[in-house]
This record gives structure tokens, sequence and C-alpha cells, in this order.
């Protein structure tokens, strides 16, 4: 008998998104700033995006006024949206793969994300 194992993510943000928040973020910065922006040791763990973002160009060596934030925000909601997708996508072809093998579920996950 083949067994499956199949590990939850109880609030869903390992599960839904699997960073597509900070590939998001990563994908705004390189279209704003160029390839040579960088992301090391930027901390995103509980913290608000538009901190994020800042200590992302102090990192960079680079100051941004209001106009750069909002150029980065409405960026990064586009490649945020993109990257929302694809993890439906592939929730989407997990959940026929449990529904082909009828692999039990102890758990249910939550619903995959709507795009806004």
């Amino acid at each position: 008998m083949k067994r499956s194992l199949l590990l939850w993510d109880i609030d869903g943000t390992l599960l839904l998104t699997n960073g597509a928040g900070m590939r998001g973020m990563a994908r705004a910065s390189r279209k704003i700033y160029g390839d040579t922006f960088r992301w090391d040791g930027v901390h995103a763990s509980g913290r608000l995006d538009p901190l994020i973002f800042a200590d992302a160009l102090a990192r960079n060596g680079l100051a941004a006024d209001e106009e750069d934030h909002r150029r980065f925000h409405d960026t990064y909601i586009v490649e945020l949206e993109a990257e929302l997708a694809r993890m439906r996508r592939r929730h989407e072809q997990l959940a026929a793969l449990i529904e082909e093998r009828e692999v039990p579920a102890a758990v249910d996950a939550p619903p995959p994300p709507k795009a806004s």
C-alpha cells in the first residue's frame, strides 16, 4: 500500500501564497529599479508592506518619496495578483491530485485566495 503524507498550513499563508508577496515585491522592484535591486537581509514576517519596502530601499542605498512608494505599490499589486493566480492554479492542481488519489484529509484547507 502506497502512503501519502499531506502537511497543512493552518492559517494558509504558506500553502496558499507560498511567498507570493515577496516574489511580487521582488518582481516589482526589478521592474522599477532594475536587476541589481536586492532583497537579501530584508525580513518580512509579520511586517507591513510599506515597512518591508522601506527596509529594502535602505539596504539598497536608496531613498524614496511618496511618488516612489505609490509607483512601487501600483506595480506590486499587479505582480502580486499574477503570483496569486499562479498559486491558485497550483492549489487547484493539488486539489485535483488529492481527489484523483482519494487521499483522506483530516483538516479542511482554506479556500484559495481570490483575485481582486
